[in-house]
Parts: C-alpha cells; sequence; structure tokens
C-alpha cells in the first residue's frame, strides 16, 4: 500500500515538474479590440462597434447582395466542393457522412424551384417549411430563393394551435412537410381554409413500398376533402427537371423569409427578413474574431426555423465551408466525432449538461484522475489569460475529452440565454478558446452583442460583449424601475437600430407602432447597463417584471435563469403575486443528482416530489444560489412546488428555443400556485 501511495506521489510530482518546465506557446499577435465607442448624436450616446468608422455593415462581398448570390458566387468558384451532408443509410445507418456538392445542391434547388412554379407558386407568394433540420429543407430555402419565393418556416415542435395560426396568418397555401407532420395535421384542414398543396419528404430510410404505402395512406385520410393535393418532394423536382424555368432573383429588398416568434406570451409574431437584412448581419459574423473557411465543418442540429442557426449555416454556405444534418437529436453525441465540426452552435442547457456530465465521470473515477484535471486546468486558465495557448496540455488531458465532441472544435457560440460565466470558463479551457455567447432576437436577425471570452485584450466575463458591426444600440431610462442612462454605470433598456434590424411584423401595424420609437429604434423590452469597460451586461428584463405587496419589483425570469444553475435542478418557474411579499417556485428537480445527494435510489420519482427531505434540498439549494449572488431576500422563493413532468416543447410550456411560456404554466398551475402561497403562509403563522 506505501509504495503504490509513494509511486502516485512521484507520478503527481512528474507532472508537476513538467507543467513548470514545458512552457505555455507564445502570445499569437494581438486579435482586433471588439470593445464599444460611444458617438454623440445629437446629445444622444450612440454605441457602435468600434470596428465601424463611417457607417455600419451592410454588405459582405460586393457580389453577393442576397442569399440567392451565396449559392450562385460559390458555384462558380468551387462546384466540386462538399457543401451539405447526411448521415450514409444502406440496411442501417453507417458511421459516415456523404455530402453533396456545390453543383449537386444548385441543381437540385433549380429542379425543385422550377417545379414549384410549375404547381402555380408565383413571385413574392408565402410557402410554408415544417420539418425537421434536412437536406430537403435547405433545398427548399433555396429554391425559394432562386424563384424569388417567401419562405415561411415552422418550428417542428409547434403545437397545432400556433401551427394552425400561422398557416393561415401567412395565407399558406403550399406547405412542405413530412409523412408524420401531415398526419398531425390533416383532421385540421377544415381550420385551414387556403392550405390547399402538400409537397411531402419521404423518409428514405425506408424501402420503396413502404414509402408508396405511406403515401397512399395519406391520399386516404384526405380524399374527401376537396381541392387537396399531396405530392412526393421527389416527383415536385423530376418536374422541374422535365419542364425547367429560368431562375427568377431576388432583390435585396424581397423577403429571404418570414420567421415567427415561438410566442412565449401570446401567439407567434411574423418578423419580416428581407435579404439585405441577413446579408447584413452575416458580414458583421463574418467580422467577429473568427476567419471562416473551406475547411470548416458545422453541425445542424438546432432548429432551422431559429433565425440563430440560419444565420451561421449560411455563413458556412458563403465562405466555402459544409454542414451536416443529424439523423436525431437523441443521436448527437454519437454522431458529433463522426462529423468531426469546427464550428459548434449551443444553447446553456446543453453545454451544461455536457459539463455536468463530465464534471461526474472525473468525481466518480479515481482522486488521480481529478488531480490531474484540475492542475491541468489550472495551468491552461492561466496561460489563456496571458494570450497563450498550452499545447502540452492539450495533448496530455485535454484533447482526449475534446475528442469525444470533436478533434477539430475551434468555436462554440453560445445563444438563446445567458451561459453562466462558469460554463464559459469551461469550455474555453477544455474545449476551444474561442467560446462566444451573444445577445440577440429573432428581430435583429440574430446576434446583436457579442462577447468573445479569452481575446487576447479582454479576459473579463459575465456580459454579452460590444455591438455587432452592422447595428447600432442606445439605452432609454426606465425610470418605474430605478434604471437611468446617468448613472455611472448606464442602465436601461436596450433599443436596436441598423442594417441587421427588422423594419415590422408581417400584418400587425398596431404591433409595430409599439416597438418603434418615432425615429426609428427598436425596443427589445431588455435591460442592461454598460460597464466601466464598454461591455454590456444584461440584468433585467422590462417584461416579466412582478411588484411585491412590499413595493418591490421583482425579475422573476431573470431569477429562473439564475437559480437554474443549480445541479439539482432541471427547471425551475419563479412566480410571485403582487398581494404576497415573497416569491414561490414550481420546480422539477435533477433527480438523478438528488438521488445521489440523498442516497434515495430506492425512491421513484413520483415519490421524490412528494418527499420532505427532496423538498428542503431544493429550497436549500435556492438559498444558497441567491445569498452566494447577493440576492435580497425577496427574490429569493420562500418555498417550492416539486413537479416529475418538466415544461416541454410537447406539453405547450416551452418554446422551440426553450424559453419557458410564463401565461401558460401559470394559468395550468393556478390552483397549484394559490394552494401553494395559502401553505406556507399558514407555516409562516405557525412559526411566529
Amino acid at each position: 500500500m506505501l509504495s503504490l501511495i509513494f509511486l502516485v506521489f512521484i507520478v503527481c510530482l512528474i507532472v508537476l515538474l513538467l507543467l513548470l518546465l514545458v512552457p505555455a506557446s507564445k502570445a499569437p499577435p494581438k486579435a482586433p479590440k471588439f470593445r464599444t465607442q460611444v458617438v454623440d448624436v445629437n446629445g444622444e450616446k450612440i454605441y457602435r462597434s468600434l470596428e465601424i468608422k463611417d457607417k455600419l455593415r451592410e454588405q459582405w462581398d460586393e457580389r453577393i447582395t442576397t442569399l440567392y448570390d451565396l449559392t450562385q458566387v460559390r458555384l462558380k468558384e468551387a462546384p466540386d466542393s462538399p457543401l451539405f451532408g447526411s448521415r450514409e443509410f444502406t440496411t442501417e445507418y453507417t458511421d459516415k457522412y456523404h455530402y453533396k456538392t456545390t453543383s449537386e445542391f444548385c441543381t437540385d434547388l433549380t429542379h425543385l424551384g422550377g417545379g414549384l412554379v410549375n404547381l402555380g407558386v408565383s413571385t413574392h407568394k408565402n410557402l410554408g417549411i415544417w420539418a425537421q433540420n434536412c437536406y430537403e429543407w435547405v433545398v427548399t430555402e433555396h429554391a425559394c430563393y432562386a424563384y424569388t419565393i417567401t419562405p415561411v418556416p415552422l418550428y417542428h415542435t409547434f403545437g397545432i394551435d400556433s401551427l394552425i395560426y400561422i398557416i393561415n396568418h401567412a395565407n399558406l397555401e403550399v406547405l412542405v412537410s413530412t409523412v408524420d407532420n401531415c398526419k398531425k395535421l390533416f383532421p385540421n384542414l377544415e381550420r385551414c381554409p387556403d392550405l390547399k398543396d402538400f409537397i411531402v419528404i419521404e423518409d428514405q430510410t425506408k424501402s420503396e413500398s413502404e414509402r408508396q404505402k405511406e403515401m397512399k395512406e395519406l391520399s386516404q385520410l384526405v380524399e374527401n376533402t376537396e381541392g387537396i393535393h399531396i405530392y412526393t418532394f421527389q416527383s415536385v423536382m423530376e418536374e422541374g427537371k422535365n419542364s425547367p424555368v429560368e431562375h427568377r432573383p431576388p432583390s435585396p429588398s424581397d423577403l429571404c423569409g418570414i420567421v415567427y416568434t415561438s410566442g412565449s406570451t401570446s401567439f407567434p409574431k411574423g418578423v419580416m427578413v428581407p435579404h439585405k437584412m441577413m446579408i447584413s448581419c452575416m458580414s458583421a459574423v463574418d467580422r467577429f474574431g473568427y476567419d471562416y473557411s473551406e475547411k470548416d465543418v458545422y453541425i445542424s442540429y438546432l432548429p432551422l426555423p431559429h433565425i440563430y442557426e440560419r444565420v451561421v449555416l449560411n455563413c458556412l454556405v458563403g465562405c466555402g465551408g459544409r454542414a451536416a444534418f443529424l439523423t436525431n437529436i437523441r443521436n448527437i453525441l454519437v454522431e458529433l466525432p463522426m462529423i468531426r465540426p469546427t464550428v459548434l452552435p449551443a444553447v446553456p442547457r446543453v453545454l451544461i449538461r455536457v459539463h455536468d456530465g463530465l464534471k461526474k465521470k472525473l468525481n466518480d473515477g479515481p482522486f488521480i484522475m481529478r488531480w490531474a484535471f484540475n492542475v491541468a486546468y489550472y495551468f491552461k486558465k492561466r496561460a489563456i489569460l496571458k494570450g497563450k495557448d498550452h499545447p502540452f496540455l492539450d495533448f496530455l488531458i485535454f484533447n482526449k475529452i475534446k475528442s469525444r465532441i470533436s478533434d477539430k472544435l475551434n468555436i462554440v457560440v453560445s445563444g438563446g440565454a445567458p451561459l453562466p460565466y462558469l460554463y464559459q470558463e469551461f469550455f474555453s479551457v477544455v474545449f476551444c478558446k474561442k467560446t462566444h455567447q451573444g445577445y440577440g432576437l429573432t428581430e435583429s436577425c440574430g446576434p446583436a452583442l457579442l462577447h468573445h471570452y479569452f481575446d487576447y485584450d479582454d479576459t473579463t466575463i459575465g456580459h454579452t460583449g460590444s455591438p455587432f458591426a452592422s447595428c447600432e444600440v442606445k439605452l432609454q431610462s426606465v425610470p418605474e424601475l430605478g434604471y437611468s442612462i446617468e448613472d455611472e454605470e448606464p442602465k436601461g433598456e436596450i433599443l436596436l437600430r441598423g442594417n441587421s434590424i427588422f423594419k415590422g411584423y408581417y400584418k400587425d401595424e398596431e404591433k409595430n407602432k409599439e416597438v418603434f420609437t418615432e425615429d426609428g429604434w427598436f425596443k427589445t423590452g431588455d435591460i442592461c447597463k454598460v460597464r466601466k469597460d464598454g461591455n454590456f451586461q444584461i440584468i433585467d428584463r422590462k417584461k416579466n417584471i412582478i411588484k411585491l405587496s412590499q413595493g418591490e419589483y421583482v425579475a422573476v425570469e431573470l431569477l429562473g435563469d439564475l437559480y437554474q444553475q443549480s445541479k439539482l435542478i432541471e427547471q425551475i418557474f419563479v412566480e410571485g403575486d403582487s398581494a404576497k411579499n415573497y416569491l414561490v417556485a414550481i420546480v422539477k428537480p435533477l433527480f438523478s443528482n438528488v438521488k445521489d445527494k440523498l442516497s434515495l435510489n430506492h425512491l421513484t420519482e413520483n415519490e421524490m416530489i412528494s418527499n420532505k427531505m427532496v423538498k428542503q434540498l431544493i429550497l436549500s439549494e435556492i438559498n444558497r444560489i441567491g445569498r452566494a449572488n447577493n440576492k435580497h431576500g425577496f427574490e429569493i422563493p420562500k418555498s417550492v412546488l416539486l413537479i416529475k413532468d418538466g415544461f416541454t416543447i410537447e406539453n405547450g410550456m416551452s418554446t422551440a428555443t426553450l424559453k419557458l411560456k410564463r401565461p401558460i404554466i401559470r394559468k395550468t398551475f393556478e390552483k397549484k400556485i394559490i394552494q401553494l402561497y395559502e401553505q406556507t403562509d399558514t407555516e409562516f403563522r405557525k412559526n411566529k
């Protein structure tokens, strides 16, 4: 036993000596600063990127003014370059991905677009796309661009009511979809009087006879419905091939989509996105510190209706890179090493789960593994803070971890919600130095602010960086919440204006008047402060603010984001009542971690949500996080309701971008929230 301990000691000593003796790499040349400049315009402070000299970014390349131009320029320059990939399937899935070339893709989009025109889809008509990410999805999208048709992407996970609302609101007559989605929609066709033509993406993993059987079943479902036509995706392409139609290119002001927000408060709103808005945003993406090139590989798994996904994907198209589609989100950890992406898009929830899973494996493993990881982490972080890399540590420790996702990974881009600084630092050290996070909306074509941790002149964290080069920002005081632009660190509602900011919602003039100022600024509803270092930090939300009985305002949505950082909480809904002076919360515990913490492996999940020890643990954890983040007592929930089934897209309580639909949750749990307050009040009275 003593000899083993001595051996471990010697190994540890050798590793420490190597770390001290093997230097980190030299610091690379200074990266450009991505900080904020302040411009005085008629007495107002306007915030812009330092990169901007005379005007906002609006054009990527003089040859590219629309998304149609992207593919046409690439076709001329690199017709044989691999573009879009799908996992190979024979009798079962193989471990390889097959990529269509740029030339093949452009041929397919021309055939499909010609087929659509021959079916009667005219210029500027709206066309719906309702499917998961796949090759046919992007063929449809770019076929629309080639013939100046407006694609209307629909989240695969939209509930039937939201779906029907969009179909009618956008006056959709043609829908490209899948067999399963058509089966969901067909019983409700009487609610969609304009919708007549369905173009069905068939499942190519099924045999021809199985596919024919499915199409026959679909036809039978609508045989008594007058005017409905069903076509296969392939048959429409054949129509365009046999009766070719010349391209009808769009102008920069034509719409490249009506993007319906996922609607956390009401029915979705249709954001009108012209080509020039998307190109402008892409021109800023192309200059934010990472040089996209033909060597880049992208994995497409975030929903394509999300503007963030489409911006980054089209950047890859324009720079000569390639993209691969997952077969299923459940297979992501299996297929990531096959695809070997250099660019990984993510939402915080995914990154947090990866972090927690890795840390759990380390904690369950031998002491020597934990020690080696922690020492390596410390030394590499120290090197990066000096603007250096540490190839020795990468070789020794981190490359083995990185290979589980992709050994080629160069950049991680997190969006959709704030990424806590702990996780941003972790991914920067362990996976790749360029771990970015930003702030944006559908209305800003994705990112409006961007921060990249460990930039060579900026090692600060906990913020969303500085303005994108395609837009400008100003703050507006919100006196009712105590925020003023006259503070030492100015605070207020974020207002956006510029080439990458939308100009209005589709068929909703009333809403347009509400969200725009007279001089064209878009009011986001989000509140931030400008730090002394010039970086923006989101601190509040103008909406989802609750005033408690003692007069204090509480940002319940942001508090939920804070408490969800806990390794014991999977989801949390923080709620208040204007007649009460405290908050409560509905929590779905992370059952596996709670079981480990309390040694409750013998209990079922149903038993756990009614267990007093579990409830007390969750309350203690919320209190710990609140105190650690200097929250006032009224910002820390005093009671919790534990639930087994969380807030999902399927039950209508979460949007497709994983934001909570607060009104629906509030209505669903209304009686239980009232009971929770009554029980808590009773307990308070007993303890007085």
